[in-house]
């Protein structure tokens, strides 16, 4: 591991730990630590950004009083000189091991989750790499996805090198200093380091999640890292990683046909592939509701691409504007490295379709024009905002708003 040798992660592993134990950390290392005595001594781990809101600080705190009397470890634990082999087997064991996360999901609220091993690391690959892997990770490693991306490492004794999730180009930048073989983010933090000066060709796969991907940075990934498998990664912090591909078609493994579905455009996932909490008493028959659409392929009806959240699409006039397709025309832009699309109240006209931007800031003209030959007129934003900032969440995807007023 980087910065953190297998060696250390063991000694704190057999430090005495707490029954329930807060870690509020934006700290991949520190995390890691804690992550790994938990599941060696079967403990109950509760995550939560270095900057949580006080609701979900307050809600930690009233698991953490609630349990404090509940567990005794008796279980023996591997020696600090047993292989990486003895240790996973002896975490796969520990059945009282708890992991607490918390998401806002779809609405303005915390939700508390609770998984065990097994929907952790259930996308988790357990062969030894002939090579040691280095994986760049722009992920938080206080939220789901960060947290199977350092199981994963672990797992293989891979080491991880977290990166400047914000940085503009600064991917390129650690490249020159550190050889990873594995990169893992959102496309939102890819569309940002791209355009790459110079093809990279160490790096071995480029994994993606959290957000839809598109042709356009599908083909600059291509071709930054020619030598890269591009993993495309469905997951949730309700059931952890689900499925893949290497492109912008999934299509269900066998072992998830009765446990996914699709209803009525909507991805569905059944209970038994979900972290404790994740269901609601809305969700019935023990289905639970992504909000996450897709579109099938037309001549494959067994294939779909990842679109848009529930929602999102912007009703103005009588037309029905879809903002992920808006999206991907202005980041097809030249000098524009982020896109968010979103519907804006006027008394006058009714809904205004607009546009945060960021990039390199060009006239409004300009970017009707480039959008002209791509889209219809009432698709084509009415207002263009340039962020100074990405205006990126923790965990690495676009801050997305709903529908605002004029005022706002």
């Amino acid at each position: 591991m980087a910065h953190t040798a297998w060696s250390e992660l063991k000694a704190f592993a057999l430090q005495p730990a707490a029954a329930v134990e807060v870690v509020a950390s934006n700290d991949c290392f520190e995390v890691l630590r804690h992550l790994v005595r938990a599941m060696t001594q079967g403990s109950h781990l509760i995550l939560l950004d270095a900057d949580a809101a006080a609701r979900e600080r307050a809600m930690a705190e009233a698991i953490l009083n609630s349990r404090m009397c509940e567990w005794a470890n008796a279980a023996a634990t591997p020696s600090e000189d047993a292989p990486l082999s003895v240790w996973r087997a002896h975490w796969q064991e520990q059945k009282d091991f708890r992991l607490s996360l918390f998401t806002s999901g779809t609405t303005a609220s915390p939700k508390h989750l609770l998984h065990r091993l097994p929907s952790l690391v259930r996308g988790v690959r357990e062969h030894l790499p002939a090579k040691p892997r280095i994986w760049a990770s722009a992920y938080h490693p206080a939220h789901m996805a960060g947290v199977q991306l350092m199981l994963q490492a672990l797992w293989c004794g891979d080491a991880i090198w977290p990166i400047d999730r914000m940085g503009y180009n600064c991917l390129e930048k650690e490249l020159k200093q550190v050889p990873a073989t594995h990169l893992a983010g959102t496309p939102s933090f890819f569309r940002l380091q791209m355009p790459f000066g110079a093809p990279c060709e160490t790096v071995q796969q480029v994994s993606l999640g959290g957000e839809p991907l598109d042709e356009a940075l599908l083909a600059r990934l291509h071709f930054a890292f020619p030598k890269a498998r591009v993993r495309n990664i469905y997951a949730s912090t309700e059931g952890g990683s689900l499925f893949a591909s290497d492109g912008l078609w999934f299509t269900l493994p066998p072992v998830l046909k009765d446990k996914v579905r699709i209803d009525g455009g909507e991805i569905c996932l059944h209970a038994t592939l979900l972290g404790q909490g994740a269901l609601s008493p809305k969700e019935s028959e023990g289905w639970f509701r992504t909000g996450d659409l897709v579109d099938p392929d037309p001549e494959n009806s067994s294939r779909f691409q990842i679109r848009r959240r529930k929602g999102d699409v912007i009703h103005t006039a009588s037309y029905r504007v879809d903002p992920a397709v808006v999206e991907a025309a202005l980041q097809s832009i030249p000098g524009v490295k982020l896109a968010h699309v979103y519907g804006r109240e006027n008394p006058v006209v009714g809904t205004l379709v607009c546009a945060d931007l960021h990039g390199e800031p060009m006239s409004d003209q300009k970017i009707r024009a480039k959008l002209a030959g791509q889209l219809t007129p009432y698709q084509i934003p009415r207002v263009y905002n340039w962020l100074d900032e990405p205006g990126l969440t923790l965990s690495g995807k676009l801050a997305r708003r709903k529908m605002c007023s004029e005022s706002s």
